[in-house]
């Protein structure tokens, strides 16, 4: 598989490369800390995210101003700045709406774009990002020192032949990583910015904060976040979630800040991000049509069962969505939710017993009462609206059993 790189211009005047790989829906793949979009493609650190990604996309990833092919000698370097580059790359590739995925900063820069052109982005994956860095007012004392510590480290040491300090920034990416790994961390960050760039991009994604922002995202969100990231603590990647309104949270087992294809859930983790998301309802609307699916079969079964002929029956489900709790459906949808409602409607014929209406009547309740012990927490409500003669015979039958 090959890539293109191309070239567009921003609108205060910078130059910013972009990569496009792949065929199928369209894909912008919004990088961070530190990306060229030559040397990623055929890297032992990112090959098979991007194989990954193109294989059935059409997958575009862009050099942040300043850094990688794109201009080196910039004024602005800031998270407007960086939509700027976006808004570029997106604008020249053409496409009228798409997905994001953003990684790290990355996923900084993607939710500031949803913000503003919500009309433009299909749905966010926002892998290991974050909503401040270790220089803003919201970072406690003990994240703005190492903050600052790695900021001397790049001023010191950046541009010296000897690794050591850069080596610093790979094992924090990658504390799993094998020599190939960390030599090649070491050489991207050699040649993707020069020191005084490295200063500026470190200080400027560590610099920002948008809990302002997060709560006006309208687009379906997926967070997902390595547990054992050391770069971005696990903890931020919860906060996120729990700040954009109906966003979903998956937590992915390791340790590399960049999963790689032997960890455990690399593979779960990139068909949930791109390969089973695009184009995909919202977790409630997947956990309702699954509820309903289940309340139906068992109705008709029950129906069958005792002899009520059921020709029209329907059944509904909605899940409201929420942050407080995961549940895994088959591993594959990760469902946070707190309420659940549930409606059976239905046409019986008359000439039916008030024994058998009423065992039908009890059917989604029960269903949901075995549901409930399943999902401790979580409110289920259930309505029956089958025909009202089925109602009124079922109240006659209270009447008399008191």
């Amino acid at each position: 598989m090959r890539q293109t790189i191309r070239f567009c211009e921003t609108s205060d005047g910078v130059r910013i490369a972009y990569a496009v790989a792949g065929n199928g829906p369209p894909l912008v793949r919004v990088g961070g800390w530190l990306t060229h979009v030559e040397r990623d493609w055929g890297s032992p650190v990112w090959s098979h995210w991007l194989r990954a990604f193109a294989t059935n996309h059409t997958l575009a990833r862009f050099d942040l101003r300043g850094s990688g092919l794109s201009d080196r000698d910039v004024g602005d370097m800031d998270l407007d700045a960086w939509v700027r580059d976006l808004e570029a790359v997106a604008d020249d590739l053409g496409w009228e709406r798409f997905p994001l995925f953003g990684l790290c900063q990355g996923g900084v820069m993607a939710m500031a774009y949803a913000v503003r052109h919500p009309e433009r982005v299909s749905h966010l994956v926002l892998y290991n990002s974050y909503l401040y860095g270790g220089f803003s007012s919201a970072a406690d004392e003990r994240m703005a020192k190492q903050t600052e510590a790695l900021r001397r480290m790049i001023e010191v040491g950046w541009g010296r032949s000897t690794r050591a300090f850069r080596d610093v920034f790979a094992r924090l990416l990658m504390p799993e990583g094998d020599e190939e790994q960390l030599s090649w961390w070491d050489d991207l960050q050699r040649i993707t910015a020069p020191p005084e760039n490295a200063v500026r991009l470190w200080t400027a994604f560590n610099e920002v904060d948008i809990r302002d922002r997060v709560p006006r995202i309208r687009v379906p969100t997926l967070v997902c976040h390595v547990r054992g990231d050391c770069m971005v603590p696990f903890e931020q990647g919860r906060e996120l979630a729990a700040l954009i309104p109906g966003a979903s949270f998956l937590p992915l087992e390791g340790d590399n800040h960049v999963l790689q294809a032997d960890d455990d859930d690399w593979s779960f983790g990139i068909h949930r991000a791109v390969g089973g998301y695009h184009d995909a309802p919202n977790p409630g609307d997947i956990l309702s049509a699954a509820l309903a699916a289940c309340l139906y079969s068992t109705t008709r079964m029950v129906a069958d069962r005792v002899g009520i002929p059921l020709p029209a029956l329907e059944v509904s489900a909605s899940a409201e969505v929420d942050v407080r709790g995961t549940l895994m459906v088959d591993r594959t949808v990760p469902v946070a939710f707190q309420r659940m409602r549930c409606v059976v409607r239905g046409e019986v014929p008359s000439g039916v017993s008030a024994e058998q209406l009423k065992l039908l009547s009890q059917t989604a309740e029960h269903c949901c009462v075995v549901l409930q012990t399943l999902t401790p927490g979580v409110e289920v409500e259930t309505r029956s609206e089958l025909n009202q003669d089925l109602r009124e015979t079922v109240a006659n039958t209270d009447e008399r059993t008191t």
